[in-house]
């Protein structure tokens, strides 16, 4: 077993040595020292939880837990922006791993799927988050979006339905009106 020893950057941040081998079996070590700097400097905050997220904790399980997945998503964040899709899923499926309750978590795993084209397991990843947190209109937006890339039009409908039922910005409603429109000229012709 790993020894837990935090090494502290700052009051608010914490990277153990836990985390730090796991980095080095996962990067070279240029993006290790990368991404010890981006800790360093604050970018990323191992107990913040803002990537797509209000950084607010979900109310269940473990606050500690939480924080210490946050690192491992925030890691995954950082990834994704870098376009790096298959290391934003490990950092992504080790934050769920300690900490299964947040569906931001869920939510980015499944934007990365759905980057590389995985739309089957991105579809999977957008139903779980939507299983914690129904009320979200990106989520719902998205799994309709994969649904219509995997031809499920009649689910594609159901998801879009449900975003437009999520009090959608006028320009989110008009992103959902193209589907909407689209999905009712294809179920004309299916008749």
């Amino acid at each position: 077993m790993a020894l837990l020893v935090p090494i502290s950057f700052t009051n608010k941040m914490h990277l153990n040595l836990l985390n730090l081998c796991a980095f080095r079996r996962l990067f070279a070590y240029k993006e290790l020292v990368s991404l010890m700097l981006v800790f360093a400097l604050g970018l990323l905050s191992a107990s913040d939880g803002v990537c797509n997220s209000k950084g607010e904790f979900p109310g269940k399980g473990s606050y500690n837990a939480w924080k210490k997945a946050n690192g491992f998503y925030n890691t995954g964040c950082h990834f994704f922006d870098q376009n790096k899709y298959t290391e934003a899923l490990d950092s992504y499926k080790q934050a769920v791993s300690i900490y299964p309750y947040d569906s931001s978590y869920y939510y980015n795993m499944g934007l990365a799927f759905e980057k590389k084209k995985d739309y089957v397991s991105a579809e999977r990843e957008y139903k779980k988050a939507i299983a914690i947190q129904p009320g979200k209109f990106h989520v719902w937006y998205n799994l309709g979006s994969v649904l219509y890339d995997l031809n499920k039009f009649d689910e594609s409908l159901r998801a879009f339905k449900r975003a437009s039922a999520c009090n959608p910005t006028k320009a989110q409603s008009e992103k959902l009106k193209w589907y909407l429109d689209d999905l009712a000229k294809r179920r004309v012709l299916v008749r």
